[in-house]
């Protein structure tokens, strides 16, 4: 069933100006969304991070289960969150109650200036989903009882693809027995795994059979090996780039499909 994603708004700011200096930015990301609800941080962020944290949600919400849809903030209150901006009209400062998603101007002179990522996401359409979604159901990673046809071995049940990039999906680096980048069985042998690399960069990967560093696959060749150093790299020359990882049990061939 289709259902949507959003930034939610439940309170505006979690603490006040003048506690925050008593307060780490470790403590602040496990207190809230650093101590906002979601669309009270997302305003209270310089432009360009809006921009590009709006295009991340929709890229990680397209490929993330292929039923959810993001649904953009046009508009939404932020309490006690509100932010202090130069007005379009007069060019006073004002402050805001509300984010709205509109490009500042004299007829919306509180606008966050998002209208132009909006339109890019949009134009963009169905692509990533209709390409490169993971399964709908993302707790089922298939792959029980399933043999490979021709020698008869049993495939096995965990695959988990891990390296450098782990960190920026969520998970800690290297991690070959990850949950979060462990990947879907599709048929015929074959496992993939899509995600969102929220940044530019050059990043190792391998694959973990069974969840264990005893036999690792990667695109460098077809012969396990064992341990944490045999690895392939990908590069992604822009930010918010998709990542599909695939790989295929027997003839054991690993890749990763860099999607802009």
């Amino acid at each position: 069933m289709p259902y949507l994603m959003e930034y939610d708004n439940w309170g505006g700011k979690m603490f006040s100006d003048e506690d925050l200096p008593k307060f780490t930015r470790h403590q602040l990301a496990r207190w809230q969304w650093w101590g906002y609800d979601q669309i009270g941080w997302f305003a209270n962020q310089e432009p360009a991070v809006r921009d590009h944290f709006i295009e991340y949600t929709y890229r990680w919400t397209q490929i993330n289960n292929p039923h959810a849809f993001f649904q953009m903030p046009m508009r939404r209150m932020l309490s006690d969150a509100r932010v202090e901006m130069v007005r379009g009209d007069n060019g006073e400062m004002g402050v805001n109650a509300y984010y709205q998603i509109n490009n500042k101007s004299a007829a919306c002179p509180m606008g966050f200036d998002q209208e132009d990522v909006m339109k890019a996401c949009w134009e963009d359409g169905d692509r990533l989903r209709e390409g490169y979604a993971n399964p709908e159901h993302l707790i089922r990673y298939g792959c029980r009882e399933q043999y490979d046809p021709e020698t008869g071995v049993k495939l096995p049940e965990k695959i988990v693809v891990y390296g450098s990039f782990q960190p920026f999906v969520g998970c800690e680096e290297n991690d070959s027995n990850s949950e979060l980048t462990r990947m879907y069985y599709v048929g015929d042998n074959t496992y993939t795994l899509s995600v969102v690399i929220p940044f530019a960069g050059t990043y190792d990967y391998a694959v973990s059979t069974y969840g264990t560093l005893s036999a690792v696959y990667a695109a460098c060749g077809r012969r396990p090996a064992s341990g944490d150093g045999y690895k392939s790299h990908f590069t992604t020359a822009r930010d918010n780039c998709v990542v599909r990882f695939t790989f295929r049990y027997i003839d054991n061939k690993v890749s990763a499909e860099v999607v802009e």
